[in-house]
């Protein structure tokens, strides 16, 4: 579960796992997927801010 703002309806929200569509791993975390209460579909995107810069480059 996880907070966030859909840029649809501006609602910030608590998303639980069967709203969650999709997750996507990318070079920099993760992309989430997901359908707003409003059912938006919106992406959440999370940072590996601690990731080793060779895996930051790919």
């Amino acid at each position: 579960m996880f907070a966030n703002v859909c840029t649809r309806c501006g609602t910030q929200e608590l998303v639980f796992t069967d709203q969650i569509r999709s997750l996507r791993k990318t070079a920099h975390g993760f992309d989430v997927r997901y359908v707003c209460s409003c059912g938006a579909t919106a992406t959440w995107h999370v940072d590996r801010a601690d990731a080793p810069a060779a895996a930051q480059a790919a």
